[in-house]
C-alpha cells in the first residue's frame, strides 16, 4: 500500500471506532448478554417412589405395571451389581432343595458371563445343613431358599442378612414376604390342582367345588398320588375346616373308590381314571397329551422364598442372581412357555403370551379366591394337618 493512501485508511478506521463508542455512550442501559437460566436437577426416580397397579391382595398381589415402571430401574441396579460381582471374584454359591438346574446355569451365564455358579441340593435338610455349617465355622453359601419348613431352622438361627433393601434395587414392596421382608417371594410357586383327561371330559364337566366329587357319577373315576393326597387335603381343611375335610376324604376313599397310587398320571393318560385329585405333580404336555389342569376351591399355593446369608462372600452376585432368576423377562418367557418345566412362575408379574396351562390355572385360582396360601403364620398348622390325612390313609 502506498504512503499516499495509508493515512486515509487509518483515519477511516478511527472514525468508525469513535462513532461506535458514541453510539454506546448514548444508550444509558445497555442490554446485557443473554445467559441460559439454570435448569433444576430432578432427583433420580427410585423404586420406593413407585406404586404398583395392583390386582389381587396379600400373597396374590400382581403388579401389572412392573415391567413398564419397575423393571427399567431394576436393570440399572443389576448392571451395577454385575460389575461389583465380577470385582468380588465372579463366584456364586447356592444351597437349596435341589441343585441349580443346567438350564438356569446356562441362561444366567449367557446373560451375565464371567460368574461361576456352584450349588448343592440338600432337599429337606437345607435349614439343618446351614445351621450345622454355621456352628462348624465353615464357609457358608451366598444364597438359599425354599419353603417355610425347609428354611425354618436357618430363620430361627438368624442366619439371613436382614439389612438388604430389596426395594432400593427395584423390587415392589408387594413382592416381599410380609413376615420375612428380607427375603423375596421366589419364582417357583407351586400349586395343587385337578388334572382331567380331555378326551373324556370338558373343562365344564370338572367340578371346582371338591365336595361335588361326591356325586355318584365320579365313583371309580378319581386317582391321587400318595404324598399329594395328604398335602392337598391339608389345604382343603384350612379352607373348609378340619372335620369337613376329613369327612370328604373318608367318603371319597370309601364310597367313591378314589385310588391312591404312586403313578396316577398313567391311569389318567390311559383313560383308566378320568380325574387326578388333588394333584401337585406337573404333567409334561409337550407331546400333546390329552390332559389339562383346573383349579378348585381349597387349592394350596406354596411360594418359596430366597434370601442371602449373613457374611456371604459374594453378596453382589447373590443379589444379581436372585433378581435375574425371579424377574428377568427373557428368562421368564422361556420358563413360562416350557411345558416340561416343573416349577411355575411367581404370578406377581404381568401375563406372558405363551403361558403353559398350569400357570394359567395358578393365576385363575388366585384371582377367583380359590387358593389357600402357605404362609409363615400357618405352615406349622398345615404340617399338622398333613399328618392327620397321612394317618387317615395309612391306618386303613
Amino acid at each position: 500500500m502506498s504512503r499516499l493512501y495509508k493515512p486515509l485508511w487509518l483515519s477511516i478506521i478511527g472514525l468508525v471506532v469513535v462513532l461506535f463508542a458514541v453510539a454506546c455512550a448514548d444508550d444509558p442501559t445497555p442490554t446485557p448478554r443473554p445467559t441460559a437460566s439454570p435448569t433444576p436437577t430432578a432427583a433420580p426416580l427410585k423404586a420406593e417412589d413407585l406404586a404398583c397397579d395392583t390386582v389381587g391382595s396379600a400373597l396374590a398381589t400382581r403388579c401389572m405395571n412392573f415391567y413398564t415402571d419397575f423393571w427399567p430401574l431394576m436393570e440399572i441396579e443389576m448392571e451395577k451389581l454385575y460389575k461389583d460381582a465380577l470385582a468380588e471374584g465372579g463366584k456364586l454359591v447356592v444351597w437349596e432343595f435341589g441343585e441349580v438346574t443346567q438350564p438356569i446355569v446356562t441362561a444366567f451365564s449367557e446373560r451375565w458371563p464371567g460368574i461361576e455358579i456352584s450349588s448343592r441340593g440338600l432337599q429337606f435338610g437345607v435349614g439343618a445343613g446351614l445351621v450345622e455349617a454355621s456352628r462348624a465355622g465353615v464357609t457358608m453359601p451366598d444364597v438359599t431358599g425354599g419353603g417355610y419348613s425347609i428354611t425354618e431352622a436357618a430363620v430361627d438361627a438368624d442366619l439371613f442378612d436382614k439389612t438388604i433393601n430389596w426395594q432400593a434395587l427395584g423390587v415392589p414392596k408387594e413382592f416381599l414376604d410380609p413376615a420375612l421382608p428380607y427375603m423375596l417371594l421366589q419364582s417357583t410357586a407351586g400349586t395343587y390342582n385337578t388334572w382331567y383327561n380331555t378326551d373324556a371330559l370338558s373343562d365344564a364337566d370338572v367340578p371346582v367345588d371338591p365336595f361335588d366329587f361326591l356325586d355318584p357319577k365320579w365313583k371309580g373315576e378319581i386317582a391321587s398320588h400318595t404324598p399329594y393326597f395328604f398335602g392337598g387335603f391339608s389345604f382343603i381343611a384350612m379352607k373348609f375346616g378340619e372335620d369337613k375335610a376329613i369327612d370328604l376324604a373318608n367318603k371319597l376313599l370309601d364310597e367313591q373308590d378314589l385310588a391312591i397310587t404312586s403313578d396316577p398320571e398313567t391311569t389318567l393318560l390311559t383313560g383308566e381314571r378320568r380325574i387326578i385329585f388333588p394333584s401337585f405333580q406337573p404333567i409334561n404336555t409337550s407331546r400333546g397329551e390329552p390332559v389339562a389342569p383346573k383349579p378348585y376351591m381349597g387349592m394350596g399355593i406354596q411360594v418359596p422364598q430366597q434370601g442371602i446369608l449373613k457374611g456371604a462372600e459374594h453378596p453382589n452376585a447373590a443379589k444379581l442372581y436372585i433378581l435375574w432368576e425371579i424377574y428377568d423377562p427373557e428368562w421368564k418367557a422361556k420358563q413360562i412357555a416350557d411345558p416340561r418345566a416343573e416349577s411355575q412362575v411367581f404370578w406377581g408379574i404381568p401375563d406372558f403370551p405363551d403361558q403353559v396351562p398350569k400357570v394359567k390355572v395358578l393365576l385363575e385360582g388366585a384371582e377367583k379366591g380359590y387358593a389357600v396360601y402357605l404362609t409363615h403364620d400357618n405352615y406349622r398348622e398345615r404340617g399338622r394337618l398333613t399328618g392327620v390325612f397321612r394317618e387317615l390313609v395309612t391306618s386303613r
